[in-house]
């Protein structure tokens, strides 16, 4: 039988790896070559999903990782993003009144997030579906070369599978890296119209 204090021997640790996890999101997530070589746009909202992207495949790692820290972990890092969140937003002057609100929508567009990744993520036979999340929750739509775009979902690819060859341990501990990102994307061939 599974009792709720159970859980709270982990509580505290599962804080501690939660604070290394979301630093590991945040630091990857300010690399410049993303912004640089990959496109992302250098703004509030390009930089934020970007994070919401990196804080994804953590998530998703989470999802195979089992135990009786596993629950309080997922938990641990969710608040401590919402509390980075919520943070940013003050900072950028949102009112108190309005901070909660605020949240509330990053969290259902989070969960939207989550969604068009996994099934991007879940088609093996194209990056095409990927692609298009990526296109659509990256980049906001944006006018992007299709050799950015189709470096970017290789990233992504890429950290995926690094990410799921990080141990429990490791994991538990907090201490995640990433995968070196590639260099810069080389531009999509353009046709030209020939007049004769």
């Amino acid at each position: 039988m599974w009792f709720p204090f159970q859980d709270l021997q982990y509580r505290r640790p599962a804080r501690a790896a939660a604070d290394g996890l979301y630093d590991s999101v945040v630091r990857r997530s300010r690399d410049p070559r993303f912004y640089v070589d990959f496109s992302v746009a250098d703004t509030v909202s390009g930089r934020f999903d970007l994070l919401m992207l990196n804080a994804f495949l953590v998530f998703e790692r989470l999802k195979s990782f089992h135990g009786p820290m596993a629950g309080p972990l997922r938990d641990a890092l969710w608040k401590r993003m919402i509390r980075d969140m919520d943070h940013s937003m003050r900072e950028l002057g949102v009112g108190d009144l309005s901070v909660g609100k605020k949240i509330k929508k990053v969290a259902r567009g989070f969960y939207g997030r989550v969604e068009a990744f996994e099934r991007g993520l879940a088609d093996t036979g194209s990056d095409q579906p990927l692609r298009a999340a990526l296109e659509r929750n990256l980049y906001a739509g944006q006018a992007v070369d299709a050799a950015v775009l189709d470096g970017m979902a290789r990233v992504v690819r890429s950290a995926q599978a690094h990410l799921r060859a990080v141990s429990d341990r490791r994991l538990a501990s907090g201490d995640i890296d990433w995968p070196d990102l590639p260099s810069r994307p080389a531009p999509a061939a353009r046709s030209v119209d020939h007049v004769a």
